[in-house]
């Protein structure tokens, strides 16, 4: 097509009229959420609207399919409809740009009705693979599963510290009363990974499992690392995830203390029930959940850079301060913080 021809683009006027719809909403409070929030939630439309124009000016079919396939799945995980956050998926999902461009590149300016349908057809295709790989994150060869356990030895107290470049950590309660700690960790084939485990001095060991320089395949959310932790005996926990997913369950663990770090991804802690305990948790890029069982008084330091928070009904913030409306003897109290992305808050039953 002659450029003189080609139609003007809409990608400005469409980002007009996206932005004032939100801010709109968010003035007659329909969105619960700041101007800054707003932003930091529905940044992928941009992916989207960058399709559309793509489509509205004739520059191929795959790219901006692609764009709008990748926009959306990327605004589903940023409102917690799929397990990852949008930043988390994108650092996944970012070289199928790269092909859908080439494949643009490819067909060049060929505006031959089999071309088109051919493009259409590649479009599609990868935008059901996105999907696929959000939905289903299929990938984890590569890997091995390892077994391992760790007896209690008549610990009073332990300390645990678990440390992995990249990859899934899941943690909870529920190992045997004469066990510190038992699991499953994923591994690339061909390495091996020894704990550093100090026995019981004066009725307290430590445990350490560190993967540092061990890269776990992302996608491979089939071989997590799956922990279980004693339910008996006053725990301190460390973890540490460069990129990936956070999962720790501290309700069923007698929980003393806990400092949990992600860099880039999405942490999900539930606090523990009916005990008092300190923390801190911090997520450099991504979301960091907090899951409060009712009933639990919280009083959480929160340090919010460029980032959202959402908060139960009832709780109250002020100056970075959030507490929950529940009394009672037993507090957990803990710094949150977070540079960019999200702070969510549940309370649970």
């Amino acid at each position: 097509m002659d450029d003189s021809r080609r139609p003007h683009g809409i990608f400005f006027p469409i980002l007009l009229v996206v932005v004032g719809i939100f801010f709109l909403l968010a003035n007659l409070g329909i969105i619960q959420n700041t101007v800054g929030g707003i932003l930091i939630t529905y940044w992928p439309l941009i992916f989207v609207i960058g399709g559309l124009d793509g489509l509205y000016r004739s520059e191929g079919w795959v790219g901006p399919l692609v764009g709008i396939g990748l926009g959306t799945i990327l605004l589903l995980g940023n409102l917690h409809y799929l397990q990852w956050g949008s930043l988390d998926l994108l650092l996944r999902l970012w070289p199928i740009l790269l092909v859908a461009w080439g494949l643009d590149i490819a067909f060049g300016h060929n505006h031959s009705v089999w071309s088109t349908l051919v493009r259409v057809g590649l479009g599609l295709l990868l935008v059901v693979g996105i999907i696929w790989i959000a939905i289903a994150s299929p990938f984890g060869g590569g890997v091995k599963t390892v077994a391992f356990t760790q007896a209690l030895d008549g610990a009073k107290q332990s300390s645990l510290n678990f440390s992995v470049a990249a990859g899934e950590l899941t943690l909870s309660g529920g190992a045997e009363d004469n066990t510190l700690v038992k699991g499953t960790i994923g591994l690339p084939k061909d390495t091996n990974l020894t704990p550093d485990y100090q026995a019981p001095t004066d009725g307290s060991s430590s445990y350490t499992l560190e993967g540092a320089g061990v890269v776990l395949i992302p996608m491979g959310t089939s071989i997590p690392w799956n922990l279980k932790v004693n339910s008996v005996i006053p725990i301190e926990l460390t973890s540490r995830l460069g990129a990936g997913n956070m999962v720790l369950d501290l309700s069923g663990v007698k929980i003393s203390d806990f400092d949990s770090e992600l860099a880039v991804g999405r942490s999900v802690i539930t606090l523990p029930r009916k005990r008092s305990a300190t923390g801190k948790v911090q997520v450099a890029v991504g979301e960091l959940v907090i899951r409060v069982p009712k009933g639990t008084h919280v009083i959480i330091h929160s340090s919010i850079g460029a980032a959202t928070r959402l908060l139960p009904a009832g709780y109250t913030e002020t100056n970075g301060l959030i507490q929950s409306n529940a009394g009672g003897d037993d507090v957990v109290e803990f710094t949150a913080n977070v540079a960019v992305g999200s702070l969510v808050i549940q309370e649970i039953s």
